[in-house]
């Protein structure tokens, strides 16, 4: 009996390694492939990359497929199935579920086959079809002129103080070029996004001006009632509280 795949992406991974490890599954199961959700192909965990080398916002250029040439800014990473999505790169068609069969448009851009709407998404790399470009080549107007090279991760020393030798952290250099050994390939910045950037108040939330409000109100008094505490304290074990003031 076929058993049933664990479904897992990037974003629930809460462990970084979590991709590393085993799940059930069968290569026997039968996949239900429609127009609108696309085919997962399951990776086994020895084959997996475990230290990534490239990571989200890394500018890479496309050099196998029919997307070859193309150079664009990584935006996703899938450890489960060693592919990337890279922005405006290697782009397809896909039928969005809130908008068929429905005769409203999804937002631009947009084609019509027949009864179905369909929209530009863009459609993920294997990591073996992309590398990252040269750091001293990100400025050239030309995409053609992009060098495409290979990176190693280094231990570094961050202090030449000799008394803290366990300082270090880990960087990527240019590996391939003999003259370039010694360029670092900058790690992308992350941007902090605010989660409550695109959200629109409703009537159930509460107004930033009733939250801001100052409603505190100090005093010396105890929050509690003098025969609550009476009552919290143990009756069995009194000689505890002979040296506490009675509050």
């Amino acid at each position: 009996m076929a058993q049933q795949v664990a479904t897992h992406g990037p974003r629930s991974a809460k462990w970084p390694f979590a991709h590393m490890a085993r799940e059930t599954w069968s290569k026997f199961q039968k996949v239900r492939v429609s127009r609108v959700d696309e085919k997962k192909h399951w990776v086994h965990p020895k084959d997996r990359i475990q230290f990534w080398k490239i990571l989200e916002g890394d500018t890479v250029k496309i050099i196998s497929g029919k997307a070859k040439g193309q150079v664009g800014k990584v935006l996703e990473i899938d450890k489960w199935t060693n592919k990337v999505i890279v922005e405006k790169c290697n782009i397809g068609l896909k039928t969005p579920k809130d908008f068929n069969p429905s005769p409203k448009p999804p937002p631009p851009p947009d084609r019509r086959v027949g009864p179905w709407w369909m929209v530009e998404f863009e459609r993920p790399i294997h990591v073996s079809n992309v590398q990252l470009v040269h750091p001293n080549d990100l400025n050239l107007p030309n995409p053609k002129q992009m060098r495409v090279v290979k990176c190693r991760w280094k231990r570094i020393e961050i202090t030449n103080d000799p008394k803290k030798k366990d300082r270090f952290r880990w960087r990527r250099f240019v590996s391939g070029i003999p003259g370039d050994k010694h360029i670092q390939i900058e790690l992308p910045k992350r941007e902090k996004k605010d989660p409550e950037a695109d959200q629109e108040d409703t009537r159930w939330d509460t107004p930033v001006k009733v939250v801001r409000e100052f409603t505190f109100a100090p005093t010396y008094l105890h929050p509690l009632p003098r025969g609550v505490i009476d009552e919290l304290r143990n009756k069995r074990k009194w000689w505890r509280y002979l040296h506490r003031p009675f509050v």
